[in-house]
C-alpha cells in the first residue's frame, strides 16, 4: 500500500511522466540516481546511525515523509549496512547536519561520502544521475560565531559561503573525474526567510550568506564545467524556487510559509494533509510537500531538451502563415476585373485557425488568428496583370504547455499572364513575425517561463491551370509549386525553472498542388455580377527540412541540447467555396477554406471583402 501523502502520490505521478513519457528519448533522461548531501537530501542515514535519536523527526528524514531524491527517483539504498554498493540501484550516501568539507568526522562531510562510495565499490554508470547538494550546515555553523563580532560579521560569513561553495565545486569535479557524466547541483534558498531566521536579528547575515554561497558557486561549477566538457552539470535554482513560493505561498497550494510545523501544535498534530500545508517542517527543513517543488524542479530541469520542442510551432505557425498569405494574395489576383490602366483596391478581414502536428514531436500547435488584408491589382495589358497585398494579423497560439501572441505583418507581390482560357501566376511575399507573451508550463505549481520570440517567414509561388468555358459555367484544373521559408529567431526565457535560451530554427519546404476549380456564374450582366465557386485539391511537401529545435539551460553549465523533430504535417486535401457579387461600384466576396490535413490536423480560413475600381 502506498503511504505516501496524497499530494506527494500526485507529484510523483507527474514526475513519472516528466522523466519518461514526456522527456524520453531527448531529455537528460536517467536509469539510475546516486546521492551526496545534507539533511536535506537524507532519506534515513543519520537515523540509522543514531537509533533514530532524532526527536522531531519520526519519518527518519528531516521531515515529515520522503525528500526529494525519493519523490523524483524511487525507493533509494542507505549508507547502511556497510557493505559493497550496488550499482544497480538507487543509492543515497546524504547524512544530515554534514558539511562540504571533512572538518569533522561524524556525521561525514560530503567528501567523505563519495569517498566512502568509491571504497565500496561504486560506480558510475553512462546515463546514472548523481546529485550533490550542501553548504547550509557551514553557514549555519559559523553564523552565531560571526554574529558575536558584528564589526566582521559580514566579511566572515561571506568567506564561509564562498569556501563552502568552492568545496562543492570540488566534490561535482571529484564525481565527474570518477566517470559520472550527468550531475545536478542545487543552491541554497534564502536562509534568512526561513523559520530559523525569519524572526532574528541574523536573518539579514543568513540572507547574504545563501546569495553569496550561490553566486560562488555558480562560478565555480562553470570552472569545474570549462575543465569537464564531456559532464553535463546541471544546476538547479532551489533559491528562485523558493522565493516564488514564499512570496505566494497560496499559489502552490499552502498555507504558511513563514512558521515551522514543529512549532504550531494544529500542525504538528494534525493529519497530513494540515502538515503539508506547510512549507517548512523545522525551522529550515521543507515538509514532503516542499521536497516534492525541489523534485518537480529537478524533473524540470531534466526535461528541458524534450519540453523544449513546443518552441517548433513558432517556426511552424509562422510557416503556415506565410502560406495563407501568399495563398490570399493569389485570390486576389486571381478576382481582379477592371479593364487595363484601372486599379482596383480591395480590402479583406480574415480568419484562421487549425492544429498540426509534428511527427513525433509529442504535441500539437493549436492557432487563430484574424486579421485585414489590403492592397491592389491593375492590368498592365491584356495579358499582364499585377498586384500587390499587405496584410496584418494576429492571434493566439498553444503548443503543448506553450502559448504565446502571434503577430504578423506581410507584404505579397504577385504578377499574372493570361492567354486565352491559360494563365500562369507567380508571387513573392515575405513577413515579419512577433510572438509575444510567450508562456511556458514548468509543471512546478504555478510557475511559467515567459519569452517574447520573434522571426521572418518568405515565400515564392508559381501556379497554371487552364479555364474550361461551359457557358455559365467554368471548369479550371490547376497546378501550384512553392517554396516556403521560415525562421524563428533565437531567445532566452526568464522564470525561476529551468528557462531555456533557445537557438534560432530556420523551415524550408518545397509545397506541389493540384486543385480543380469550379465557378458558376449565377448573373453576369452589365453592372450587376454574381458567381460562385467550389474546388477540390491536395497539397503536400515535396520535401522539408525543419532541423532540431537546440538549445541550453539559461545561464547554466547544463550542455547544450539538439531535440530532433519529425516533419511538419501538409496540407492535405483541400475543400473551398466562395460566392462575389457587386453592390454598385462596389465588389463583394466571401470565401471559405478547409486543408484536411495528415493525422489530426485541420485548417479552417474564411474572409469576406470588399473591392473598388478607379
Amino acid at each position: 500500500m502506498d503511504r505516501r501523502p496524497a499530494r506527494s502520490r500526485s507529484r510523483a505521478t507527474l514526475f513519472a511522466l516528466l522523466t519518461t513519457a514526456l522527456v524520453a528519448p531527448s531529455a537528460y533522461a536517467f536509469d539510475r540516481m546516486v546521492v551526496f548531501g545534507d539533511s536535506l537530501s537524507d532519506n534515513g542515514n543519520l537515523a540509522l546511525a543514531t537509533g533514530n535519536a532524532q526527536p522531531g523527526y519520526p519519518s527518519g528524514r528531516f521531515s515529515n515523509g520522503p525528500v526529494w531524491a525519493e519523490q523524483l527517483a524511487g525507493p533509494l539504498a542507505n549508507f547502511f549496512p556497510v557493505g559493497p554498493v550496488n550499482n544497480a540501484a538507487n543509492v543515497d550516501f546524504a547524512f544530515g547536519g554534514a558539511r562540504t568539507d571533512t572538518a569533522v568526522a561524524n556525521p561525514p562531510g560530503i567528501p567523505t561520502q563519495i569517498g566512502a562510495y568509491f571504497a565500496r565499490g561504486g560506480t558510475f554508470g553512462a546515463n546514472n544521475l548523481v546529485s550533490v547538494w550542501g553548504g547550509a550546515n557551514d553557514i549555519f555553523q559559523a553564523i552565531p560565531g560571526a554574529a558575536a563580532n558584528p564589526a566582521t560579521a559580514l566579511a566572515t560569513m561571506q568567506g564561509v559561503s564562498a569556501t563552502a561553495a568552492g568545496n562543492i565545486a570540488t566534490s561535482v569535479n571529484t564525481v565527474a573525474g570518477a566517470g559520472a557524466t550527468q550531475v545536478v547541483v542545487l543552491n541554497l534558498p534564502d536562509i534568512g526567510q526561513a523559520p530559523a531566521f525569519n524572526t532574528s536579528p541574523a536573518s539579514q547575515l543568513a540572507s547574504v550568506s545563501a546569495l553569496t554561497f550561490n553566486t560562488t558557486l555558480a562560478s565555480s561549477l562553470a570552472t569545474v564545467a570549462a575543465g569537464r566538457p564531456t559532464v553535463n552539470i546541471m544546476q538547479v535554482d532551489v533559491a528562485a524556487l523558493f522565493g516564488a513560493v514564499t512570496a505566494n505561498p497560496g499559489a502552490f497550494g499552502f498555507a504558511n510559509a513563514t512558521q515551522a510545523c514543529v512549532a504550531v501544535a494544529s500542525c504538528v498534530g494534525g493529519t497530513t494533509a494540515q502538515q503539508n500545508s506547510f512549507v517548512f517542517w523545522d525551522g529550515v527543513h521543507p515538509t514532503t510537500a516542499g521536497h516534492a517543488l525541489v523534485a518537480q524542479a529537478v524533473a524540470a530541469t531534466l526535461a528541458a531538451p524534450a519540453t523544449a520542442v513546443y518552441s517548433a510551432s513558432l517556426a511552424d505557425v509562422s510557416l503556415m502563415g506565410r502560406r495563407s498569405e501568399a495563398m490570399r494574395g493569389f485570390e486576389r489576383l486571381r478576382a481582379h476585373e477592371a479593364p487595363v490602366g484601372v486599379n482596383e483596391f480591395f480590402v479583406n478581414v480574415f480568419g484562421d485557425f487549425g492544429k498540426s502536428r509534428s511527427a513525433g514531436a509529442g504535441y500539437r500547435s493549436d492557432w487563430s488568428v484574424g486579421g485585414l488584408q489590403f492592397g491592389m491589382t491593375r492590368a498592365l495589358s491584356t495579358a499582364l496583370t499585377f498586384g500587390l497585398a499587405g496584410s496584418a494579423s494576429t492571434g493566439r497560439v498553444k503548443a503543448g504547455a506553450a502559448s504565446y501572441d502571434a503577430t504578423t505583418f506581410a507584404v505579397d507581390a504577385m504578377l499574372g499572364w493570361r492567354q486565352g482560357g491559360a494563365f500562369v501566376n507567380a508571387g513573392l511575399g515575405a513577413g515579419v513575425n512577433r510572438m509575444t507573451d510567450w508562456e511556458r508550463k514548468t509543471f512546478v505549481g504555478p510557475l511559467k517561463n515567459t519569452g517574447d520570440p520573434s522571426g521572418h517567414a518568405m515565400s515564392a509561388l508559381l501556379e497554371g491551370g487552364y479555364d474550361i468555358g461551359m457557358g455559365a459555367f467554368t471548369l479550371t484544373p490547376a497546378a501550384r509549386l512553392g517554396w516556403l521559408h521560415a525562421r524563428s529567431d533565437a531567445f532566452t526565457e526568464l522564470g525561476a525553472v529551468a528557462p531555456i535560451a533557445f537557438g534560432a530554427r530556420t523551415l524550408n519546404a518545397i509545397v506541389g498542388a493540384a486543385e480543380l476549380r469550379a465557378r458558376f456564374d449565377i448573373v453576369r450582366e452589365p453592372g450587376r455580377v454574381a458567381s460562385a465557386y467550389a474546388l477540390i485539391g491536395y497539397e503536400d511537401f515535396l520535401s522539408y527540412s525543419g532541423g532540431a529545435v537546440r538549445g541550453r539551460l539559461a545561464g547554466n553549465t547544463a550542455l547544450p541540447f539538439a531535440t530532433p523533430l519529425g516533419d511538419l504535417a501538409g496540407e492535405g486535401v483541400q475543400l473551398g467555396a466562395g460566392l462575389s457579387g457587386s453592390v454598385g461600384a462596389m465588389k463583394l466576396n466571401a470565401e471559405y477554406r478547409a486543408s484536411l490535413g495528415k493525422g489530426d490536423g485541420a485548417r479552417h480560413r474564411g474572409s469576406v471583402g470588399v473591392k473598388v475600381a478607379f
